[in-house]
């Protein structure tokens, strides 16, 4: 499996996924650090028409498959940029980016415009009423990320390059992707938002856009501490370092329903304590990532010794 990687950022992509944090309902799970208490707070701010609209619209909200307008977007890729480029396409130019990309979703142009432009629609409300108004530093820090990735792609394979940005993700040997785009984002963090399009993978990489203040653990500490906190968790962890194996494999051998095993599984992976083999027509295939302990060691190090270490610095 030869595949190539490439880091990309644009603002247009976390509009994309703020708006699907919000609106899909199987992705907008507790795991995420903004969690409901977000997604409240947002609703709120919301003109009430539009809110209201929303439930009834989420057949229209086809974010995966806007990935690759995003990415092929040329010149100005902001938020209002790509919208007014996305809007201005043909249905021809429309249908040869998703052949591109192995999407048929759409057998008719009308039916393909009546949603790009519903979509468009629904985007720009969302740009009006919630995004433009979020910090500029966590747009300002996902750009910062993106071309630090940049610069490290250099000396990495793409195995590796994904495994790090992910935490933990490698597309299985028998995938078949030419291309993998990892980009930057805030609002499903710590896990990541996936998008299979044809023989390319877009992965949305959590990314931590705040400084941490002095004297408080970084939240990938606490991540790793929760997730070693508990009995089954650990079980699961021992199992998975004596092999790979599958959700149905975790089930039968810890005596499990799947839906613990899925709670538990997510808490694990977005402490980065998961190796998952992923993209192939097999089951996904899960395995312990235990360097990351030695990471959390000297993380927790760090932490203890802080003021120590300050104390020196000033002595």
């Amino acid at each position: 499996m030869d595949y190539r990687v490439v880091v990309d950022f644009s603002p247009a992509y976390e509009m994309v996924a703020s708006f699907a944090a919000l609106t899909e309902k199987q992705l907008s799970r507790p795991a995420t650090d903004l969690g409901q208490a977000w997604r409240d707070r947002v609703t709120g701010i919301l003109r009430p028409d539009f809110a209201a609209e929303l439930p009834s619209q989420r057949d229209l909200c086809v974010h995966h498959i806007v990935f690759p307008f995003i990415y092929e977007c040329p010149g100005e890729r902001g938020c209002w940029g790509f919208l007014r480029w996305f809007n201005t396409l043909a249905p021809a130019e429309l249908r040869s980016v998703l052949a591109r990309y192995g999407v048929e979703r759409f057998e008719r142009d009308e039916q393909l415009l009546n949603v790009r432009d519903a979509y468009v629609r629904l985007l720009r409300e969302w740009n009006n009423q919630y995004f433009r108004r979020i910090k500029p530093d966590i747009l300002n820090a996902l750009a910062a990320e993106a071309a630090y990735r940049r610069t490290i792609l250099e000396t990495q394979g793409p195995e590796m390059a994904v495994e790090t940005a992910t935490g933990g993700i490698l597309l299985h040997p028998d995938a078949l992707y030419d291309l993998v785009v990892l980009v930057p984002q805030y609002h499903f963090k710590p896990i990541n938002f996936m998008s299979w399009q044809g023989s390319t993978a877009f992965i949305m990489y959590p990314c931590e856009t705040t400084a941490v203040a002095t004297g408080q653990p970084s939240p990938s500490l606490l991540r790793i501490g929760r997730a070693l906190g508990d009995s089954v968790r650990l079980q699961m962890l021992r199992r998975m370092s004596r092999g790979l194996c599958t959700l149905d494999d975790l089930e039968s051998d810890l005596g499990l329903t799947r839906s613990v095993v899925h709670h538990h599984i997510v808490i694990l992976r977005s402490a980065g304590l998961v190796r998952i083999y992923t993209g192939a027509s097999v089951p996904d295939q899960f395995g312990a990532r235990l360097e990351a302990l030695d990471t959390f060691a000297g993380k927790l190090r760090d932490f203890l010794e802080q003021d120590e270490k300050a104390d020196a610095r000033s002595g």
